[in-house]
């Protein structure tokens, strides 16, 4: 999972313009000596949620003793905000905030009390500066199933590298949802078709665009040729098997360990936690 996610919709075009005309508005005001710039030094608190969900994190939050009833309160509004943010910031639905500051004006706690709060929430073991990527797979979980699911994706992604060039196509979901129906995709969905595109989007292999007129409808063009493509799509489904191997492995040997440890092989998301000095 990335740490935030850029789509090409005209919503975005219009702030990246005013982005753009602010930038230059500043370092016109510079050059005239009207103001001086310092740099921009962000400083990271946390970069990884190790809680599964917002009740598991609350949980250990309420448990603690590390928090006041007022700070216990103001964290679980915080790890729900953090959750919140790292889903839609995944399903593409808008862009993942996360910043101290943004968290800080949108809850209506103050900034230097949301430092603290965070640190603790470290302590306690529920963020963490940590670069590791983790997944959860459940032990009792068939494997079967799983390469089923990247099997899925996998026959949707080839169907789509037959609709998708390097020339922009207007398309419909629910349309290209029949269209690779047709193509004997084994259960294929809109979702499923609208969540390749925003990964293939967020990995910058293509470019889309939302219409004025429809949700449903997109405008997509490639970013490389179909051979290029075709050969990255085909490595990461390698590497994906890959991974599945080896957590199925790892689900095996865990079998015999104490009962009361978790029902999943874990890992870990990255929300970056940072505030702009």
């Amino acid at each position: 999972m990335p740490d935030s996610c850029e789509y090409c919709d005209q919503a975005d075009d219009s702030i990246m313009d005013i982005g753009t005309r602010v930038t230059t508005a500043i370092a016109a005001l510079e050059n005239a000596g009207y103001l001086k710039r310092g740099q921009d030094s962000p400083r990271l608190y946390a970069n990884s949620i190790l809680a599964r969900n917002a009740e598991e994190a609350i949980q250990k939050i309420d448990r603690s003793r590390r928090f006041s009833d007022k700070q216990k309160e103001q964290a679980s509004r915080i790890i729900k905000k953090l959750i919140s943010s790292k889903s839609k910031g995944c399903s593409g639905d808008e862009v993942a905030e996360a910043r101290i500051d943004y968290i800080s004006d949108h809850l209506g706690i103050v900034k230097e009390e949301v430092i603290q709060i965070v640190n603790l929430l470290r302590e306690e073991k529920i963020l963490a500066d940590s670069k590791d990527l983790n997944a959860f797979i459940k032990k009792k979980d068939s494997k079967k199933n799983s390469l089923s699911i990247l099997k899925t994706y996998g026959q949707i992604e080839k169907f789509l590298l037959t609709i998708i060039s390097d020339e922009e196509k207007i398309i419909h979901l629910k349309e290209l949802n029949e269209q690779a129906e047709a193509s004997d995709c084994e259960d294929v969905s809109p979702n499923k078709i609208k969540t390749i595109l925003n990964l293939w989007a967020i990995k910058n292999w293509i470019k889309r665009q939302t219409t004025p007129h429809s949700k449903n409808h997109l405008a997509v063009h490639t970013l490389f040729d179909p051979e290029t493509l075709t050969a990255k799509l085909e490595k990461r489904n390698d590497i994906a098997q890959f991974v599945l191997d080896v957590l199925y492995d790892l689900s095996k040997s865990d079998l015999g360990s104490d009962e009361s440890s978790q029902e999943e092989v874990e890992g870990t998301e990255k929300p970056n936690l940072f505030q702009r000095n």
